[in-house]
C-alpha cells in the first residue's frame, strides 16, 4: 500500500472514501469550510485543531495565547468564505499539568467572541498525554455570498491582504482574522475564488489554482514582505513559506481588478500576480524565472 506523501494525498484519500454528499451539501471536503443549506439557511462549517508539539511547544505560548489561536484559526477559515463566525464548540485534550489552566485557555478566547460575536456553546473534555484545543465553528456568509476556492479563471489578478512572513515570532498566535476584511471585499467587487493562507503562499497558491484548474504566475519582487521576514536570511523564501500568516488570498476577474481597495478596513492590499490557463505555477524575480519554494507548511511531508 503507497502512504499518501503529504497533507492533500491524506486529503484525496478521505475524499475518495466517503460516499457522495447529498444536495444540502454546497461544497464539501477540499476548502476552508463546508458550505450545507438546511432549514433555508446557508451555514459553514469548519473544524481546526491546535496540538502540542506541532502548533505550539509547551512553556513556548501562555494558555492565553494557545485558546486564542485555537479559536482565531477556525475563524480565519470562515472569513475565506466570505463569512462570519457564529456558534463554537471547544474540545480539549488535557495532561494533568494543565488542568488547573482551563480557565485560562478559555479566556485567550473571550476576546475574539467579543470582537466578532462568537458564542461558545459547548465542547468536550479528555485526559490526553499532550494539550490540544479542538474548536468546531458555524458561521453564515457575511453578505449573503460565499465565496469558494475553485473559481478562478485564467486573466484573473492575484491579490493578498496585510504582509507575509515572520509567523516564528509569535505572530502565529496573535493575528486577528480578517472577517471585516473579506466582508468589505465582497461588498466591493465580485471575488471569483478566496482562501486564508495558512500553511505559506508557496503552498496555498497552489491549491487554489488547482482547485481552479488554473496555473498562476506571479511577481516575487511584489510580495508584501513582513518586517519580521526583512530580517531573516531570505525575506522573500520567508514570505512565501514560513505560513500561518492568516492572509487572505483572492482573485478577481481581470476587467473589475482596478476596482479592488487598496485597503480593507485599514489593511494593505497588494496585486502579486494573475492566474493563467497553462496549468504550471511560475514566478518571475526582477522579470526573470525563479523557482518557487517546494512548499510551504505540510503536516506530514517527508
Amino acid at each position: 500500500m503507497t502512504l499518501p506523501r503529504d497533507e492533500d494525498g491524506i486529503v484525496s484519500v478521505i475524499a475518495r472514501v466517503l460516499p457522495r454528499p447529498p444536495g444540502s451539501v454546497r461544497r464539501g471536503i477540499g476548502d476552508d469550510a463546508a458550505v450545507v443549506r438546511t432549514g433555508g439557511r446557508t451555514l459553514l462549517l469548519t473544524t481546526d485543531i491546535v496540538l502540542e508539539g506541532v502548533h505550539f511547544v509547551r512553556g513556548g505560548l501562555p494558555y492565553r495565547l494557545i485558546g486564542r489561536k485555537a479559536l482565531a484559526v477556525n475563524i480565519s477559515d470562515i472569513a475565506a468564505m466570505a463569512g462570519r463566525p457564529v456558534f463554537a464548540l471547544v474540545s480539549l485534550g488535557l495532561t494533568d499539568a494543565d488542568r488547573a489552566s482551563v480557565g485560562e485557555i478559555y479566556r485567550g478566547m473571550l476576546p475574539l467572541c467579543r470582537e466578532f460575536s462568537v458564542s461558545i456553546v459547548g465542547g468536550n473534555i479528555s485526559r490526553s498525554p499532550v494539550l490540544f484545543v479542538d474548536v468546531a465553528l458555524v458561521g453564515v456568509p457575511a453578505r449573503g455570498k460565499v465565496v469558494c476556492r475553485n473559481g478562478a479563471r485564467p486573466g484573473d489578478r492575484i491579490f493578498v491582504t496585510g504582509s507575509l512572513g515572520g509567523s516564528r515570532l509569535r505572530k502565529h498566535a496573535r493575528f486577528v482574522p480578517r472577517v471585516r476584511e473579506a466582508a468589505e471585499l465582497v461588498g466591493s467587487v465580485p471575488v471569483s475564488a478566496m482562501m486564508d493562507i495558512s500553511d505559506g503562499l508557496a503552498s496555498d497558491l497552489p491549491r487554489l489554482a488547482r482547485a481552479s484548474g488554473c496555473g498562476f504566475r506571479i511577481d516575487l519582487d511584489c510580495l508584501p514582505v513582513s518586517a519580521a521576514a526583512r530580517d531573516s536570511a531570505d525575506p522573500v523564501r520567508a514570505a512565501l513559506a514560513d505560513g500561518e500568516d492568516y492572509e487572505l488570498l483572492f482573485t478577481v476577474p481581470a476587467r473589475h481588478a482596478g476596482k479592488v481597495p487598496s485597503r480593507l478596513a485599514g489593511v494593505r492590499v497588494t496585486a502579486i500576480g494573475e492566474m493563467t490557463g497553462d496549468g504550471r505555477f511560475q514566478a518571475l524575480r526582477k522579470g526573470k524565472r525563479s523557482p518557487l519554494p517546494r512548499a510551504g507548511f505540510d503536516h506530514f511531508a517527508s
